[in-house]
């Protein structure tokens, strides 16, 4: 700056202090430091770096705010132009799920019924083995003394040199002989008495087995029966109604005939056993009952 263009802001300055209003004394500390203009034109030289780097994060913040305002407008152009999506129906999506959850039903049932069926077959095995285990052995009628038809079983074993004192084969140690006894009824008396024993221990681990293999079978058939009850509730949660077929006269809008029987008590075209069950869903038929009917009798 020249000493002219100095001179001139001093003049300015002077002014500016000059008519400003009296604000009265102002105390000032003891240790300030003189206020020169060098001192001034530093401080508003700090002051017009900081308003310039203010003004560059304003002016960045601002083209910042504009790009992120044309790329919003991109995406909403963007996303107004997609074809919409069509979804079906949740009808359509709930459909093959009932219908899986159906034939579950159907192979559980079809296992109950096995598992019964096997149970009461082994029932009745069980009743007739166990009727021939209760057999009682007679008692054996006194023999004389002496009699040939009682004999005891003795084990011998031939001596190490018997092979080299004889020209036949000496006896091995699993070979038995039988020799006389004197009192035939007592020999029999011992077999009887050890054959008792020996029917009553098979009936008690027969017995034992049983109860094993029916609370086995009880349990698969608790557990058949929650499960088919579970589903039955999750089908009427669903809003799935059972076809009523037992009883019912035959009707081929929601029944198809796997079987014809001959039954002269029951009326004919009647429904006697339903082999499969059949559903009504939302007000249509979701899937045939296959039942067997009463053919007439000529």
């Amino acid at each position: 700056m020249s000493e002219q263009e100095i001179e001139s802001a001093l003049a300015s300055f002077r002014t500016w202090l000059t008519e400003m209003p009296d604000a009265g004394a102002i105390d000032l500390p003891a240790d300030l430091p003189p206020i020169d203009l060098l001192t001034i034109v530093e401080q508003f030289t700090a002051l017009r770096q900081e308003v310039n780097l203010l003004t560059k994060a304003t002016r960045s913040s601002n083209e910042l705010s504009q790009q992120i305002q044309e790329q919003y407008q991109q995406a909403c152009a963007w996303i107004g132009q997609r074809p919409e999506r069509s979804y079906p129906p949740p009808a359509e999506v709930a459909k093959p799920l009932l219908k899986c959850l159906v034939d579950i039903y159907d192979y559980l049932e079809l296992s109950l019924t096995q598992v019964v069926r096997q149970r009461h077959q082994f029932d009745e095995a069980f009743e007739q083995m166990q009727a021939l285990l209760e057999i009682d052995i007679p008692e054996i009628p006194e023999l004389p003394v002496g009699s040939s038809v009682g004999r005891r079983r003795t084990s011998t074993k031939a001596p190490w040199w018997a092979f080299w004192a004889s020209k036949s084969p000496a006896p091995t140690a699993d070979e038995e002989t039988f020799t006389e006894s004197g009192d035939p009824t007592a020999a029999i008396q011992e077999w009887r008495e050890e054959l008792a024993s020996q029917f009553a221990q098979v009936r008690e681990e027969l017995l034992t087995q049983n109860q094993q293999t029916i609370g086995g079978l009880d349990g698969l058939i608790t557990g058949y029966q929650m499960s088919l009850n579970r589903i039955d509730r999750i089908l009427a949660d669903v809003g799935m109604e059972i076809l009523p077929t037992d009883g019912e006269i035959f009707d081929p809008q929601y029944m198809e005939v796997v079987e014809t029987v001959s039954d002269p008590d029951e009326q004919p075209n009647t429904v006697c056993e339903t082999v499969r069950r059949g559903y009504r869903w939302q007000g249509g038929l979701f899937r045939y009952a296959q039942v067997k009917v009463v053919r007439a009798v000529n």
